[in-house]
């Protein structure tokens, strides 16, 4: 029997802010393999780091004392470097451990990161619930662990890899180990809200995501959902053990493609919910086109009568144009009606957006800047500062390094490129510059007062929510005018920023009831 650790870091930002709220829920993708290897009884210990105030070095300690025989690391873009710093000081104590890297940046820097760290013995590619508990089982027994599907050993060729098969049926999955809720108190299960998977997958392939590259690595169907009743029976549980009642689904695209078969799942979901009597609050991801308007009213009215309280939709941008270079296969006017049919339907959504491409031009970020504000969304930073990130495995990654923009790649995230229109990098250094001065967390507390207000039940919440939304869509107006239009030196520019912050803050605590808690809801 062995002793397994799994471990994930907190993000290079988050770690040098002086203090640590509990994390909104556990690491899915952490919490789906202790599920696996709890189910095979080995002895496990999880060190997720959003969980602590402790730095790399007390991690590391705590880890040695464990003594495991397994260290999974679950890796991201931001967080690699540190990770092979640690393998590498964990190797030299623990020197027998194998050490083992999965999750997206693992798959797709998987040679550079044996280049890079010795210390590496194997990397997890796809779906990691059958391939961890396959190579546990293998090093258990001391047996071949080459020949694993989905596992990439260390002094091995990248032809002797075999993909696994992903798992068709996801409602099969024992459902995640729970180790955030068990810390917690019971009061402080009430209000948390908690991540759940209703799918795995996309199946579509917008152009500036790495997620279809990755996806086609293994066999089978890429868009997987699970069934609606096994979905409430997740939830049900958490209901009744741990008085969860508020869900957020990371799924990729948890609506599916739009088919009627995904259309009765989203009702079959609905009626679940109705049949068990939850009274629960969720929200979900959906591309603009699953909706037909007006035809799926009925779809809508029953999610929003069931709980849906937040929509997410990947918008991305108000050009036709970039639509298409996005690979997106939607237009400008369906986004429209899209929105103004929820909007009218009392169902609040947010989007995704990415205003910045390497083929902006200042006509287009005007006339995005008026888009955010014909379809309610100038209230957020995020839609107007966001901008493209080049991913290895994206084919609009190889579309800008055609077009000779590609000006270097950092390492283990994501490649600089350069602006083609030569007014942009004016605009951007703006943008930057305010970026740096405007607190991240201000959409946070934007949204929430924006959320409490538009779902309060008495009153004219939704209209008090507009009004809200409208005054610092204002100041946001203001900056962006200032940023296009304008070429203010450093300190007028920076003054300039925090007026306007200052504005935003007065409107907030204006219309703030109470103060936002740790997950940024009322």
């Amino acid at each position: 029997m062995l002793k397994i650790s799994l471990i994930k870091l907190k993000s290079d930002m988050a770690r040098f802010q002086k203090h640590t709220l509990m994390p909104v829920s556990e690491d899915l993708g952490l919490a789906y393999l202790a599920s696996a290897i709890d189910e095979n009884q080995h002895p496990l210990f999880i060190f997720d780091q959003n969980m602590t105030n402790k730095s790399d070095d007390e991690m590391i300690e705590e880890i040695i004392a464990f003594k495991p025989n397994v260290i999974g690391f679950t890796t991201c873009n931001d967080t690699l470097s540190r990770i092979m710093t640690l393998a590498s000081v964990l190797k030299k104590y623990l020197s027998d451990c194998h050490i083992v890297f999965g999750d997206q940046a693992a798959s797709l820097y998987a040679d550079q990161i044996f280049q890079n760290c010795d210390s590496v013995d194997s990397i997890c590619i796809g779906e990691g619930e059958g391939t961890i508990v396959d190579l546990i089982s293998a090093l258990d027994s001391h047996g071949d662990i080459a020949n694993i599907p989905g596992l990439y050993c260390k002094n091995s060729s990248s032809s002797n890899f075999r993909s696994r098969t992903k798992i068709s049926d996801i409602s099969k999955i024992r459902w995640p180990m729970r180790y955030l809720l068990l810390a917690l108190t019971r009061n402080e299960k009430n209000v948390r809200e908690v991540s759940i998977l209703g799918s795995r997958g996309c199946g579509f392939s917008c152009s500036f995501c790495a997620s279809d590259f990755l996806e086609r690595m293994g066999e089978g169907r890429i868009w997987r959902g699970r069934s609606p009743s096994e979905i409430v029976d997740e939830i049900e549980y958490l209901y009744d053990k741990y008085g969860v009642k508020r869900f957020n689904f990371l799924d990729e695209l948890w609506t599916g493609p739009s088919t009627a078969s995904n259309k009765h799942r989203a009702f079959e979901f609905c009626n679940e919910l109705k049949k068990r009597n939850l009274d629960i609050r969720f929200r979900f991801s959906t591309r603009v086109d699953f909706f037909d308007i007006p035809g799926d009213a009925e779809i809508l009215v029953a999610l929003r009568e069931n709980g849906l309280e937040e929509l997410f939709v990947g918008v991305e941008n108000g050009q036709d144009k970039t639509l298409k270079l996005y690979g997106k296969h939607i237009s400008r006017k369906q986004i429209e009606a899209l929105l103004n049919f929820l909007f009218e339907m009392d169902i609040l959504y947010r989007i995704g957006f990415i205003m910045f491409h390497p083929y902006v031009t200042k006509e287009d970020l005007i006339n995005n800047g008026e888009f955010l504000s014909l379809i309610r969304c100038n209230h957020l930073m995020e839609n107007f500062f966001s901008s493209i990130t080049l991913y290895k495995g994206a084919t609009l990654s190889d579309h800008v390094r055609n077009s000779g923009l590609i000006t270097g790649e950092i390492q283990w995230r994501s490649f600089n490129y350069s602006f083609e229109n030569p007014e942009i990098p004016r605009i951007f250094c703006l943008r930057n510059k305010a970026f740096v001065n405007i607190p991240t967390t201000i959409d946070t507390h934007v949204f929430s007062i924006y959320k409490n207000l538009w779902h309060k039940r008495e009153g004219e919440g939704k209209d008090k929510a507009e009004k809200f939304r409208q005054t610092i869509g204002e100041y946001y107006a203001r900056l962006w005018d200032m940023i296009l239009h304008h070429e203010p030196d450093e300190d007028d520019f920076i003054e300039f920023v925090r007026n306007v912050e200052n504005a935003m803050d007065d409107a907030i605590e204006k219309y703030s009831v109470k103060k936002c808690n740790p997950i940024g809801y009322f």
